[in-house]
């Protein structure tokens, strides 16, 4: 699975992967550049009547506490800070590389497993409850059908009109109940195991696209299903070979 900021790398060797007989699923230079850089994605998004939380030029214009500072351009959850004041967001703010400054949304957060078909549209629009993260990746999850956040996704999935995977990160805010989009990527999610798992067929759609087959639509996805993950440790010593933390 590639990084978002591996497509315009990606991008440059297109034809020659092309040539090869390969496909990608990834979208054309321009709406991937509104996904990798907040400032873009925020224009689109409001240019479309969707909701996302206000920006703040610096920290002298923030009008109320707290607030999230990240990189314009940044993944990952890397360089991401929540300000609780003033003095705490022009700390941050110089930190963080090229710095957007955005409005904190309290709430339920959500990652949007979405696919897209030119022919068939939205097949898919399932919210995966974000319960407990580690270093951006989620390591336990929850399937729930919240009519409200997948409707929002299926919204920008079809503004967008790619072919593909899309994973979409959405807040359901407690305050007024209205789903923020927080983040887009145009790409299947490092989550979207329990999206599969729950009976959406995701890898047979990337597979059916790449080789013209017909796809499967009917499906049942398993509301409320759970899953959880974790990190084993492995030890490697120079005369031996790789052995984990198991005792056999």
């Amino acid at each position: 699975m590639w990084n978002d900021k591996d497509f315009a790398a990606i991008e440059k060797m297109r034809l020659k992967i092309e040539k090869l007989g390969c496909k990608i699923l990834m979208p054309k230079e321009k709406k991937y550049e509104i996904c990798n850089n907040k400032m873009l994605t925020d224009k689109f998004l409001r240019t479309h009547a969707l909701y996302t939380p206000q920006i703040y030029e610096n920290p002298d214009k923030i009008k109320k506490y707290p607030v999230i500072i990240k990189p314009k351009n940044g993944a990952g959850c890397v360089d991401v800070y929540k300000a609780d004041n003033l003095e705490e967001a022009i700390v941050f703010y110089k930190k963080v590389p090229n710095p957007i400054i955005q409005e904190y949304i309290e709430g339920v957060h959500y990652t949007v497993d979405t696919y897209f078909d030119r022919c068939d549209g939205v097949l898919c629009s399932v919210p995966r409850k974000r319960i407990k993260v580690r270093e951006a990746e989620v390591m336990i999850a929850k399937i729930e059908m919240q009519e409200e956040v997948m409707n929002v996704a299926q919204q920008l999935t079809k503004f967008f009109s790619e072919e593909g995977p899309m994973n979409i990160q959405v807040i359901l805010s407690v305050d007024d109940g209205k789903p923020y989009i927080i983040d887009i990527h145009c790409r299947i999610g490092g989550g979207s195991e329990l999206s599969i798992e729950g009976g959406v067929p995701l890898h047979e759609w990337i597979i059916d696209d790449i080789i013209g087959g017909e796809k499967r639509i009917q499906y049942i996805v398993n509301d409320g299903l759970i899953m959880t993950r974790y990190f084993d440790a492995f030890f490697i010593n120079e005369n031996s070979s790789i052995k984990n933390n198991i005792k056999r």
